[in-house]
């Protein structure tokens, strides 16, 4: 009984009930195993919003919009993005990425960033700035990297300015593009050291992937109305 009561409840979930009818009929042994495979395939797309690999082009890092409200300088001295199962990094000059900013300031260059130096003390002349305290500039600050041909990755390492002011880069979005597609992201923050650590990134399923499972259930719980 309680397993039935479970079953209604998540059809009636799912579909509520088809117009004009008031009751639902009894599951039967094959719809409920159909009713289960549906939500499987629900809760296995569901899944892969996890740590994956993406084919991407490029990779785009925004700060936080608490930065972005207040005018907060924003700086990077390494983007790093990895190639599935490798250290080689698809984001560097010496691998022909490029890079460009929503602003840049104090004497620095985009490519600083991507010059394979994670060294984050400013006077390095490693590290990019965006132009707060300059005139300010569009924010929140984007900062881009685009790769030499769409690549199969599967990680990042952020690297932020480490002699001063490390709060200023503590809380960005790092995003990742094949064309006009998202296909990855993740939240990030610099922390203690300086830097993110080697993270992995969170897959965007396709949105027609996605309600293939749900179309499924509902299909399954119309063919149930009665007649």
């Amino acid at each position: 009984m309680a397993d039935d009561n479970f079953e209604m409840a998540f059809i009636r979930s799912a579909i509520c009930r088809a117009p004009g009818h008031s009751q639902i009929q009894p599951l039967t042994a094959k719809m409920k195993k159909q009713l289960l495979l549906s939500a499987f395939s629900v809760l296995a797309i569901a899944a892969s919003v996890q740590a994956a690999t993406v084919v991407a082009d490029r990779v785009v890092v925004t700060n936080s919009v608490i930065n972005a409200g207040t005018g907060v300088a924003t700086h990077w001295a390494e983007v790093q993005v990895f190639q599935q199962g490798s250290a080689t990094n698809a984001a560097a000059t010496s691998n022909g990425g490029t890079a460009t900013a929503s602003s840049t300031g104090w004497g620095t260059t985009p490519s600083w960033a991507i010059d394979g130096n994670t060294d984050g003390a400013f006077g390095s002349n490693s590290t990019w700035h965006d132009n707060d305290g300059q005139g300010g500039g569009p924010e929140p600050d984007v900062f881009t990297v685009n790769f030499s041909a769409p690549v199969s990755v599967d990680s990042f390492n952020i690297w932020g300015r480490s002699d001063c002011c490390p709060e200023r880069d503590d809380t960005f979005l790092v995003e990742f593009y094949n064309g006009a597609n998202l296909v990855g992201s993740n939240a990030a923050s610099i922390g203690a050291t300086f830097n993110t650590g080697v993270s992995p990134i969170n897959a965007i399923p396709e949105p027609a992937a996605m309600s293939a499972g749900l179309l499924a259930m509902a299909a399954l719980g119309l063919r149930r109305r009665r007649a």
